[in-house]
């Protein structure tokens, strides 16, 4: 290219409004928009696909998609990254000696224990974990009167334990879900369900 073809090229940009200075400054802008986004991406999908599941017979279970829930049955237990193990066991109906603290009408207890575990190689307070609870797509409420109240507990590397949950849920026969998460930082969810 001749020097009088690169000078009309150069002024034919600045009329424009596209300097070499606008030009250089729009492409790192677009570079680090373009960037951020990858590693945005990276980081949503990242735990969801490596988190593993397993039957208390040792059984592996992955999540079957990205991008999709992990759901599994009563009885079965899943590792997070960080290590932390959670089961969930089969659901069983609770009557409180108490009459006072008896279920409202149309209503009743179900309880499970949950095993808390600790595969990781830090210590681990079960305190930080998160259940929530729904029986036929409604959300259940906790009875802080029954089973343990608070499973306050530090767990050291390959340290366990179990405690009791009890919620009030619907008389009929339904769908029970759990929620767990280890601790409110964790990026997956995981899903405990069965008829009950």
């Amino acid at each position: 290219m001749s020097r009088n073809t690169a000078n009309r090229n150069t002024a034919r940009g600045v009329e424009l409004g596209r300097s070499p200075r606008f030009t250089v400054v729009a492409a790192a802008l677009l570079a680090m928009t373009v960037l951020g986004g990858c590693a945005t991406g990276d980081e949503s999908t990242g735990s969801g696909q490596s988190g593993t599941g397993s039957t208390s017979t040792g059984v592996e279970n992955t999540t079957e998609s990205a991008g999709q829930p992990t759901r599994l049955s009563f009885g079965r237990t899943y590792t997070w990254d960080g290590g932390e193990a959670i089961s969930i066991a089969e659901p069983s109906a609770y009557t409180p000696e108490n009459e006072f603290l008896r279920a409202t009408e149309g209503q009743r207890y179900v309880a499970f224990d949950i095993t808390v575990t600790n595969k990781g190689d830090d210590e681990y307070n079960v305190a930080s974990a998160k259940f929530t609870v729904q029986h036929a797509g409604q959300a259940a409420q906790r009875n802080y009167a029954a089973g343990d109240t608070l499973a306050d507990v530090q767990l050291p590397p390959g340290g366990d334990t179990t405690f009791t949950h009890v919620y009030q849920i619907g008389e009929s026969a339904g769908k029970l879900q759990v929620s767990a998460q280890p601790n409110a930082f964790a990026a997956e969810t995981v899903y405990f369900s069965g008829k009950f």
